[in-house]
């Protein structure tokens, strides 16, 4: 069984875009697989009972606001320098934030409020 050049260029060209097609479905992969962590990551804070918007924190010790929270990124408006900063949504568990107590929980004052308010 003899095999000529062209059913050799045939096989080729069938192997390298069949490599090429794999390369693009890992890379199309990839990117959804971000993608998705920072919808999950996103929808996880938004809808989880720690912050509501517009509520103070502190980021790393300075002042904060919520302003919006996104599919993709949440944005915080600093209030020391007067800027607005954008973390994407997979990084969110990475910042400090801080939340000041009320001066009292169920009706019943507490020590660890700040009496500055």
């Amino acid at each position: 069984m003899e095999v000529d050049a062209a059913q050799i260029e045939g096989i080729i060209e069938s192997v390298a875009g069949f490599a090429a097609g794999l390369f693009v479905l890992a890379v199309l992969v990839l990117f959804s697989r971000q993608a998705v962590e920072g919808v999950v990551a996103g929808w996880v804070f938004k809808h989880g009972a720690e912050l509501t918007h517009d509520q103070c924190v502190l980021i790393s010790g300075r002042p904060a606001r919520l302003v919006r929270v996104g599919l993709l990124k949440t944005t915080f408006f600093c209030e020391d320098k007067k800027t607005k900063l954008v973390v994407p949504n997979v990084q969110l568990h990475v910042l400090c934030l801080e939340v000041k107590l009320p001066k009292h929980i169920n009706g019943i004052p507490h020590d660890d409020a700040d009496d500055d308010d």
